[in-house]
């Protein structure tokens, strides 16, 4: 004896009962069994994925807090060395300024010292101005100033 049973079916609203037999009707459970494990075997490959997924995020998250963590000390570090060359930059300023007056003031005192050796010099006697003139006076040797 077959068993038939009576599937609702049809299209959009239709109503229309069909038969089917037990093993068509077991097939078409077995085929819907097997979608819905397939279904459920996606579903637990992609649920894998986003907890991988969600694992590497927050490893990338650590390091870079890591990495902002690090360039903020960098970037405090940069503004100490803005400071130190816009300190060093306003003292080579100054020195541009006077450095002319330096220079002057260093050749102005040579000249006095000139003048002073020149004046004490005078008063010495003609040996000890020749004494002083030899001293003064590099010696080359021989060899050397004939070449």
């Amino acid at each position: 004896m077959l068993d038939i049973l009576i599937i609702p079916g049809g299209h959009a609203g239709e109503t229309m009962p069909s038969e089917a037999t037990r093993e068509e009707f077991e097939a078409r459970v077995g085929v819907l069994e097997r979608e819905v494990e397939g279904e459920k075997m996606v579903t637990r490959h992609v649920l894998e994925q986003a907890r991988r997924n969600s694992d590497d995020l927050a490893a990338i998250k650590t390091r870079l807090d890591r990495v902002e963590s690090r360039l903020d000390g960098v970037e405090s570090r940069l503004v100490g060395v803005e400071s130190g060359l816009g300190r060093v930059d306003g003292k080579v300023d100054s020195l541009t300024r006077s450095l002319p007056e330096i220079v002057g003031e260093a050749v102005r005192e040579a000249f006095r010292e000139e003048r002073k050796g020149n004046a004490e010099f005078s008063k010495r006697s003609p040996d000890e101005r020749s004494d002083i003139r030899d001293f003064r006076r590099p010696t080359v040797p021989h060899t050397a100033a004939r070449r």
